[in-house]
């Protein structure tokens, strides 16, 4: 029977178990350059047993970060300081991931603790940004700009290079974001996508950016390393004209001849006026949907709980992978004790053995 400690392999690449740390942002970048704060972070996570390590949203273009200390990966400067984090992390028995993504309308905002919000140039902002239609995310932010087919092809070419320079920094998995209410998720749904062109419309329209994107970054991503697709379940808009699970579940029927290896089931995260249930467990359904299909893996945010409530989650086969920020933020060492607690070998490194 398979558990929370099985090894699992997809494509060429193996990985100890079925715990990911999951991309979360550091605002620790300065022109989107990984430091010794990335290095660190990122290292005690594979030091602490995480099957894989994932970076934060890595940005494909200055103009997709989500705020000017996000991480970026769209000159080959870049390249270098990645690379170690990902010779660490496989040195210390993880599989190092890397995602990318565009934040879209959401781009230029402050950090956290200087309250998330919009930054225009003269606050270290950008001059613009971009959507698929010139629709505000709320209020306090501006109408984006609308991206026209030029600009379009600018993003599909910005990340099929960044699938090329993450190549070339070390990642053996890479994961596409599209989830969110990121930019491509923004052209996936029909509350933030109102173009007539080949881009907007009905489903085949809307979907085309994303299949594009995933078929050009198939050409330069190695056939042994796995790709990863956070793809949302639902836009949680009381409303016809949104995404919806039906649309997510055809998407997934439609990509799998572009060689998509695991699906992250996501929700939410498009819209101020989005109603999402305390208990969200779509995305448990929709993975299980994804499993079901047999054709592609599924992988979700750990549910709040115990080590044995994560490890049900393998065991029923509800999902491949388990997602998980805030546990292992708390504790690097989670998944060592995790083992521990489910009866299963805890692979501590030599160093800190007694």
């Amino acid at each position: 029977m398979i558990h929370l400690f099985s090894p699992l392999t997809i494509r060429k690449v193996k990985i100890k178990n079925r715990i990911v740390f999951a991309p979360a942002a550091q605002y620790a970048s300065e022109d989107g350059m990984a430091s010794s704060w990335h290095l660190v972070h990122l290292g005690s996570r594979a030091v602490g047993g995480a099957g894989i390590v994932f970076t934060e949203e890595v940005a494909v273009s200055p103009e997709g970060r989500g705020t000017p200390k996000h991480l970026g990966i769209w000159k080959d400067e870049h390249i270098g300081p990645l690379k170690a984090i990902t010779s660490f992390i496989h040195e210390y028995g993880g599989v190092a991931g890397i995602q990318i993504g565009h934040y879209g309308r959401k781009a230029s905002v402050s950090e956290p603790w200087n309250g998330s919000k919009y930054l225009n140039r003269n606050e270290g902002g950008w001059n613009r940004i971009y959507a698929p239609s010139p629709i505000p995310f709320s209020a306090d932010f501006p109408s984006p700009i609308e991206l026209n087919i030029t600009a379009i092809e600018k993003v599909i070419a910005d990340f099929k290079d960044a699938a090329l320079r993450a190549r070339k920094a070390g990642f053996k998995i890479l994961e596409i974001h599209a989830g969110h209410g990121y930019l491509l998720h923004e052209f996936l749904s029909p509350a933030t996508n109102k173009r007539t062109d080949a881009f907007g419309g009905n489903f085949e329209k809307r979907t085309l950016l994303l299949r594009t994107i995933l078929a050009e970054i198939g050409k330069v991503w190695p056939t042994e390393y796995p790709l990863f697709l956070r793809l949302p379940a639902t836009d949680w808009i009381n409303d016809q004209e949104s995404w919806q699970l039906k649309d997510a579940v055809a998407l997934v029927e439609m990509i799998q001849t572009l060689e998509i290896d695991l699906i992250v089931c996501v929700s939410g995260g498009l819209a101020t006026n989005q109603q999402m249930p305390p208990d969200n467990t779509l995305n448990l359904h929709f993975a299980q949907k994804v499993m079901a299909s047999g054709q592609v893996l599924a992988g979700i945010s750990a549910p709040k709980g115990s080590a044995d409530t994560v490890n049900r989650i393998i065991r029923d086969e509800q999902s491949a992978l388990v997602y998980m920020s805030r546990p292992l933020i708390k504790d690097p060492y989670y998944p060592l004790y995790a083992a521990k607690e489910l009866g299963y070998p805890a692979d501590w490194p030599l160093v800190y053995r007694k």
